[in-house]
This record gives structure tokens, C-alpha cells and sequence, in this order.
């Protein structure tokens, strides 16, 4: 196939006789546990794998992932299967000299309003926050530690400040190496039941934010106490998702 240094196309017609050669494993997706499903089933070669039917391959697979997996191989353009956000994150390796909990405090704010942010970009609504740490200690059962906080359904950064103000004061004292920041029980914006708790005001305050944001630079303007964080701020490259806009 010349690679790395050529392009090479494989027409339809001749798709099975230029892949013959190949194992199984050489197919992306195939791993370990899957080669010995197909080995199993007598699938030791590519000219083996195109001899499987739809049904058969969605057998080994175990599921549907069999059924595209079949498509795919025949060089078929198949559409990208939207599956539902779980949650929002975001973390930060702290530097050496900001490791305590007074100097990650406003690390811990800039991360969740960065989150909350992207919950509101996206419509949704969250009902769980979480907050973990990694810390610099020698004994492994003492370097992680995580709490939840359950709340109505919100995407109000203030209010969600306030929740995990008053999980900060449970976080052990000890040197912090990582600080993180988590919104999970994501609801879409056209499934939200409006609480008796919930600020409207405050939502309109948000838009607002995210408004004067989005129309100049992010952090035109921001919670004050994430302004420390700010200050020092870099914007690490996200390996798993395309950042928006205002990030």
C-alpha cells in the first residue's frame, strides 16, 4: 500500500483482493479479545472477514458495532452515531507554588464557570457536581479524594459556586497536585422542570455573561474569584474534544 509516503485508492471492485494479506488485527477497531471471537470462528485472514455475512459479524462483535463494522470494511460511508453527553470536565496540574487550598480555590471557581460555560452553549442542564483532587502523598490510599453534591436542575455558575464552596471546606489539608471539576445527570434544555429554587434573574445574568464573552474574548468578564487564576492562565491543547468558541 506504499505507506507512509503514497495515497493509495482501492476501488470497490478490487477492495478484497487488495486487502487478502492482512489478519484481522490489522483492522482498526480489532484488538486482542476481538482477533480470538474471529479466530474462534475459523477468521484468520481478510479474505476470511469478507467472507462473514452482516449476521455473522454482528455475532462475534456481539452487537450492532458488527453490523457498521461489516459496512466499513467495504469502504461504505456510514453516519456518525450521536451518542448523549454524560457529563462536563475539567481539570488543572497545579503548579509548585500553587498547591494549598487557599491558592487552588480560584483554580477550582475558573474551571467550574469554564464548565457551566459549556453547559449553557450546549442546553443542557446539570444535577450533580462533582469535585476530586489528586494529591502529592506518599501513601496511594490518601492521593485521591472526590465528593458529589446533588442540586436541582441548574446551569446558574453562581449557584453552583456556592455548592462547591461548601464542599471546599471538607477537602483534606494536604499538598494538592490536581484539582477537578465535574457536571453529570446532564438534562437537555426542551426536558428541564423548573424548580421553585431556580433565579431567573440569575439566568438571565448568565446570557448576559456569555453574551459580552462570546461577542469580545472570554474573560471580558468572569467571577472575581477566579481572577488569580486568570492571571496565570494557559490554554492547554483538549485532546478529546473540539473547544468552543468562547474557551
Amino acid at each position: 500500500m506504499q505507506k507512509p509516503d503514497e495515497l493509495t485508492i482501492l476501488h470497490q471492485h478490487e477492495l478484497i483482493a487488495r486487502l487478502a494479506r492482512l489478519e484481522p488485527r490489522d483492522f482498526p477497531g480489532i484488538g486482542p479479545r476481538m482477533e480470538e471471537r474471529f479466530h474462534e470462528r475459523g477468521c484468520f485472514t481478510a479474505t476470511h472477514l469478507f467472507s462473514l455475512s452482516e449476521r455473522e459479524m454482528a455475532s462475534i462483535w456481539g452487537g450492532v458495532v458488527g453490523e457498521r463494522f461489516f459496512h466499513l470494511i467495504r469502504g461504505q460511508n456510514l453516519p456518525e452515531e450521536e451518542h448523549e453527553r454524560s457529563s462536563i470536565s475539567h481539570s488543572k496540574v497545579l503548579p509548585p507554588d500553587a498547591r494549598s487550598l487557599e491558592a487552588a480555590w480560584p483554580v477550582a471557581v475558573r474551571l467550574l464557570t469554564k464548565a457551566c460555560v459549556r453547559l449553557r452553549s450546549e442546553r443542557l442542564y446539570a444535577k450533580d457536581l462533582w469535585l476530586s483532587m489528586k494529591f502529592l502523598d506518599r501513601d496511594p490510599a490518601k492521593r485521591k479524594w472526590h465528593h458529589r453534591a446533588k442540586c436541582f436542575e441548574t446551569r446558574d455558575s453562581l449557584h453552583l459556586i456556592e455548592q462547591i464552596e461548601k464542599m471546599w471546606r471538607e477537602v483534606p489539608q494536604r499538598a494538592i497536585l490536581r484539582v477537578g471539576i465535574a457536571l453529570s445527570g446532564l438534562v437537555p434544555e426542551q426536558q428541564h422542570q423548573i424548580s421553585l429554587f431556580e433565579d431567573h434573574k440569575r439566568e438571565a445574568l448568565m446570557s448576559a455573561l456569555d453574551a459580552v464573552n462570546g461577542k469580545f474574548r472570554d474573560g471580558t468578564m468572569f467571577v472575581a474569584d477566579s481572577f488569580a487564576a486568570r492571571a496565570t492562565q494557559t490554554n492547554a491543547i483538549a485532546f478529546q474534544r473540539i473547544p468552543g468558541e468562547q474557551e
